[in-house]
């Protein structure tokens, strides 16, 4: 939690939670936090937001992806954005949760961003001696935070125009994470 120093007031920044539910790969999770918390304020800096960024193994995410997608095989990310259910409202909650959660305005989940590692090693190992000598497993990671956090935020690649757009404002994000935070 940041303190201000007059006052002690904690500044206005978005929560966010890792879980890291896989072991084959280490990670940097307080980096990645950092760098997801920097590019999630831009978009909404509420600290009664909540951002939460999933790290899985391969397997899991195949699952996911078939499941979320129906596609075949592990993905490198998958986004939820729930933003449409902010508030807390039957809508969003089961008849027999309604009543159960107390406080629940005291914070709400923008979505989740849910990662394989293992999938983000493939892709710095498939371009990366071609493209990028300087390409690494944190910056692919930091652009798939990245990529995720766009698209709860609304922003699409299925469209040509969108996808210039999108892409555009992940390379500009991208390139303050890399020289923000050494990556």
């Amino acid at each position: 939690m940041k303190v201000h120093k007059e006052g002690g007031r904690r500044d206005n920044n978005m929560k966010i939670i890792i879980l890291n539910r896989q072991d084959r790969i280490d990670l940097n999770t307080g980096l990645l936090k950092k760098a997801s918390a920097y590019v999630a304020n831009k978009f909404d800096n509420s600290r009664n937001m909540e951002l939460n960024i999933v790290f899985i193994d391969k397997e899991e995410m195949a699952a996911l992806n078939k499941k979320y997608r129906n596609k075949q095989g592990a993905t490198d990310v998958l986004s939820f954005s729930y933003r449409d259910c902010l508030r807390v409202e039957p809508a969003c909650l089961g008849a027999k949760d309604s009543g159960s959660l107390n406080n629940l305005e005291s914070f709400s989940v923008a979505g989740e961003i849910v990662i394989s590692p293992e999938v983000a090693r493939e892709n710095v190992a498939d371009f990366a001696p071609d493209f990028f000598r300087s390409w690494s497993l944190e910056r692919e990671l930091a652009l798939l935070i990245i990529h995720g956090i766009l698209h709860i935020y609304d922003y699409d690649h299925e469209i040509k125009s969108d996808s210039v757009k999108m892409e555009g404002l992940q390379i500009s994000l991208l390139n303050d994470i890399i020289t923000n935070f050494k990556l």
